[in-house]
């Protein structure tokens, strides 16, 4: 029924047609085709049922299919706002602190965002990062700081060995007990984007300390960006006792983030760190209401309700009166002309006249048995029980609307008093529609959690975010035996897999395998293949060493294309070459493995056994003149 397209079929007629004329495929004898005919009758009684079953799911409610959805589990995701964290660049102001009060308005061009709570933002940057270990220092401070070259660096060294650190000097620190919130980028593809706290866990133990007068105290660190191989936030607690010292060249206050233990798959490689973050969160609040008569900049009226007082723009001056509440129960209101409205912002003041002339107003939170809800993109108010609320009119006290998906900025916005986002936004969506829901149902129905054949064994693996896989086989031994092997991402020409990674493959395996199915992990061979050509260029083509090294990366990627247990085609590389431009003729060509120990020649064809792969060794191309 989920599945099922809504839209109004073939009519009565149409469908008794054309099964009338589908009756000579199956039975020449079963009627005559008479009207007064048994056959016939009992045709006409099944189109009947067909088409009264065809219309019933053709008016199948919207809140029939979110009630079958939420039986299987599946909801429509709420509302989201999204956030944004910002610093300063105001290096004038380090160590002061301003006060934000809730709802302070930041704009990045015509995008609203407010802090979502009473903050003290403390000023500060980081001065100085420097790496250290085994004796070495590198001072990354130009790099991430100075410049913001972003060629990215690797923090713990080239090969992110137990015992280096990587230290950052800061010009301020939050007071003790508060928290330093940092953002980390990595360079380059960051795959295991948004990896998050467990993941880094796998690959390294990374020690946090701040230098105190007694020394290097560990403090308390949540880690977001997976030991630095994904980008996030790193928030750290400042103990008591921090002091500022001369480190290395640079006056300020020291952070070690000391590695005890590595187990990484890939060095961490960076290009972005930011410290003294501050959350905002994307909203635009277009009326609030207090008990105090104090006035707000943000608002151009403010209106007094007895013990209550509205700030208001001069859009909500204009339709805050939403209408009178007749006592049923879901009755309805329109909001117009505001759309996706923060539920949570939304308030009222009740007005009521009294039989005396008076008027008394009274807040919405504050009355018995009134509830309320917004439907169709929350532009739509729907009592839900009217309760005290019958007979007063609804009067908007607080508002504020949200941008949905929008407001997911990318990095290096320009704020107001120079701040600036480092990192995008994240976070922010409308409603999930129905329709959207239903897809979500469906995805998830064709979704593999077990391996039965072997292209599940290599998408529960490859899809596996905690191993970084290039490429993943699987093969059939016998009909319960199956091999796997993998090739890791790595700067390696011939990837091993480590013990790390058997083990997340073994307990992929465990937990989608069937039970009768003996799996076996491989480490992945490698063959390396021998080309040899010699071309001919076109006239117009001068010979130089451009034009080789073109046509070599262009056949070493067509080799690097090939996966384990594949075919190097000899005819596929050869008419790549003989296609291109520059090439008027391919006089010589050859392919040629390193060995045959994984692989064999099928004519002049290379074909990998099943665990093996085979990978560009030595390339020549020889020009003639």
């Amino acid at each position: 029924m989920l599945n099922y397209p809504q839209y109004h079929r073939k009519t009565y007629d149409e469908l008794f047609e054309e099964a009338l004329h589908l009756i000579p495929l199956y039975s020449k004898e079963w009627t005559n085709f008479n009207m007064s005919d048994p056959a016939i009758t009992v045709l006409e009684n099944f189109t009947a049922f067909q088409a009264l079953q065809m219309e019933k799911m053709d008016t199948i409610s919207e809140e029939t299919d979110l009630a079958l959805l939420s039986l299987a589990g599946f909801k429509p995701k709420k509302e989201n706002r999204a956030t944004v964290y910002v610093t300063s660049e105001n290096r004038e102001k380090a160590g002061t602190i301003e006060h934000f009060p809730k709802g302070k308005k930041f704009h990045a061009s015509e995008m609203t965002f407010e802090v979502p709570e009473d903050t003290d933002y403390v000023y500060g940057q980081i001065i100085g990062v420097l790496g250290m270990g085994h004796g070495r220092q590198k001072d990354f401070t130009d790099m991430l700081v100075s410049y913001n070259v972003k060629q990215g660096i690797y923090p713990f060294g080239r090969v992110a060995e137990a015992g280096n650190a990587l230290y950052l000097v800061l010009n301020a620190l939050p007071k003790s007990g508060k928290d330093l919130v940092l953002y980390v980028q990595p360079s380059e593809n960051d795959i295991r984007r948004d990896a998050g706290e467990e993941i880094g866990k796998i690959y390294a133990d990374i020690e946090v300390s701040i230098l105190t007068g007694a020394g290097y105290e560990v403090v308390e660190t949540k880690d977001m960006t997976a030991s630095f191989l994904s980008r996030g936030l790193i928030v750290i607690k400042v103990p008591q006792g921090a002091i500022m010292t001369d480190f290395n060249g640079y006056h300020g206050y020291v952070i070690k983030f000391y590695v005890k233990e590595s187990r990484y798959d890939v060095p961490p490689k960076i290009n972005i760190i930011s410290a003294f973050l501050t959350r905002l969160v994307q909203q635009d609040t277009k009326a609030i209401v207090s008990t105090e008569k104090e006035s707000s900049d943000d608002f151009a009226h403010h209106i007094s309700y007895g013990k209550y007082t509205v700030h208001a723009s001069d859009e909500v001056m204009r339709y805050r009166r939403v209408g009178f509440v007749h006592g049923f129960d879901e009755e309805r209101f329109a909001l117009t002309p505001f759309s996706h409205i923060v539920p949570e912002s939304l308030e009222f003041v009740v007005e009521f006249k009294r039989d005396d002339g008076t008027i008394e107003y009274r807040l919405s939170r504050t009355m018995k048995e009134f509830s309320y809800h917004l439907e169709n993109e929350d532009s739509e108010l729907v009592v839900d029980v009217p309760g005290e609320a019958v007979g007063g009119e609804l009067l908007i006290a607080s508002l504020a609307l949200y941008e949905g998906d929008n407001g997911n900025i990318i990095a290096d916005n320009s704020f107001e008093d120079g701040f600036y986002n480092p990192a995008n936004g994240f976070g922010g969506r409308f409603k999930e529609k129905t329709a959207d829901v239903i897809k979500r149902f469906s995805k998830d129905l064709k979704t593999h959690r077990t391996m039965v054949n072997e292209e599940d064994y290599e998408n529960i693996i490859k899809n596996d975010r905690r191993m970084l896989i290039d490429k993943v086989h699987a093969w059939r031994v016998s009909d319960h035996e199956v091999h796997i092997t993998a090739k890791p991402f790595s700067e390696e020409e011939r990837p091993k897999l480590t013990d790390l990674y058997k083990d997340l493959i073994y307990e992929d395996i465990d937990a989608a395998r069937l039970l009768t199915t003996k799996v076996v992990i491989q480490n992945p061979g490698y063959v390396g293949v021998r080309v040899k050509c010699t071309l001919k260029l076109k006239r117009f083509m001068s010979v130089g060493s451009n034009i080789k090294e073109t046509l070599k990366e262009c056949i070493r990627k067509e080799i690097l294309k090939c996966n384990f247990g594949a075919k190097l085609s000899f005819r596929k590389l050869y008419n790549i070459l003989r296609s291109m431009e520059e090439i008027e003729l391919v006089d010589d060509f050859s392919i040629l493995p390193e060995s045959y120990d994984g692989v064999e020649m099928q004519g002049n064809d290379i074909k990998a056994f099943d665990g093996c792969m085979i990978y560009p060794s030595h390339i020549s191309v020889e020009i003639m003149r």
